[in-house]
């Protein structure tokens, strides 16, 4: 079945259309998608609360999306010669999948 499960992910398709719901100021960290579910986690920073609201508002308009929940959001101190920013979690469902 896991075999069967990863055949059927897209990862070109998931990637493709998180980069069209991506704003200038959002990195993204972590990607961990559930290969039987489409559920996907994500990680990252935003530059603002403003560039994480972009980011939510491009996910829920990507028809490839659903159930796009913010699960987590937390300042990020600069480290030395590092960024400040939002660190984030969201959650959602990746609706790409070949079936």
């Amino acid at each position: 079945n896991q075999i069967l499960e990863a055949s059927a992910f897209s990862w070109t398709g998931l990637l493709v259309e998180l980069e069209r719901s991506m704003p200038p100021f959002v990195s993204l960290s972590e990607i961990h998608p559930d290969l039987a579910t489409g559920q996907v986690k994500l990680r990252g920073v935003a530059r603002s609360f403003d560039d994480l609201g972009l980011f939510l508002r491009g996910l829920e308009e990507r028809i490839a999306f659903r159930n796009v929940y913010l699960l987590r959001q937390a300042d990020r101190k600069a480290a030395t010669g590092g960024q400040e920013g939002l660190e984030f979690a969201v959650n959602l469902v990746y609706e790409g999948r070949r079936r």
